[in-house]
């Protein structure tokens, strides 16, 4: 059985190629570290190895700052993905707003419909005096992106939009969105999301200031110049990233 240059001339060359190729394509971690590198097999079907170690990193050993920049990074990306996604959805439905909280709602309700939830129409807050027999509630058609007059609620400063998604427990969801003036006249957005069984207030809500996230200026003149008084909300957003993913970190969305 004469030594050959190559594995191919010998009889058993294809088994030994075979346990070869297995081997060199392997990532070992062994006792946390990994082992890297190439096995090298010779005419009499010894190994030689020719390796080292690269130490794993050890996530015991990260810092808080490590981690939260992590998370930061994590977030960051998120949110431009569902920004993105987002704006050129509502710009793809053609929808037009009148009022600022009207382009804010519409940006969540875009993040909601991209995450799978089915919009199921506008919700009204029940009191005792309208108690009775609820309107059947259905998913709205495919064609449809928004309900009928889902931003003609309390004078244009609410927007009331309900919801069902798989998975997601308490039935139908309510998302609202609020404007309001605080104690130091900043005009304010107040973001909720709730499943609509509850009758608990919610306990999680997202507030900021509008100008954060909604150039007022630029929409006025906007609507100043529009024919019917309405415009697309698509150039008017700021920092909409940052509020998307501060939006499904807060509230149930489901898997993401």
């Amino acid at each position: 059985f004469a030594k050959a240059s190559a594995l191919t001339t010998t009889e058993s060359s294809p088994k030994v190629a075979e346990e070869a190729l297995l081997l060199s394509s392997l990532v070992s971690t062994i006792k946390g570290k990994h082992i890297k590198g190439t096995i090298t097999v010779s005419s009499d079907c010894a190994m030689e190895e020719d390796w080292h170690y690269v130490p794993m990193e050890d996530p015991s050993l990260k810092t808080d700052v490590d981690n939260m920049q992590e998370h930061q990074q994590a977030e960051s990306f998120l949110g431009q993905r569902l920004a993105s996604k987002s704006i050129a959805l509502v710009a793809v439905q053609g929808t037009h707003i009148r009022k600022p909280v009207a382009g804010i709602a519409v940006a969540l309700h875009a993040t909601l419909v991209l995450l799978e939830f089915k919009c199921t129409g506008v919700w009204k807050e029940v009191t005792s005096e309208g108690a009775g027999f609820a309107a059947p509630i259905r998913e709205l058609p495919h064609t449809q992106f928004l309900p009928l007059n889902w931003d003609n609620q309390q004078g244009g400063d609410t927007v009331r939009l309900r919801y069902r998604k798989d998975g997601i427990s308490g039935g139908n969801l309510h998302l609202k969105c609020t404007q309001f003036i605080d104690a130091t006249d900043t005009r304010m957005i107040e973001v909720e999301f709730h499943p609509s069984g509850s009758r608990v207030e919610c306990q999680n809500s997202v507030l900021f200031p509008m100008e954060e996230h909604f150039n007022l200026a630029s929409l006025q003149v906007a609507l100043t110049k529009s024919m019917d008084g309405s415009v697309s909300p698509a150039l008017h957003y700021k920092s909409l990233a940052s509020l998307l993913a501060q939006f499904v970190e807060t509230f149930d969305v489901g898997a993401i």
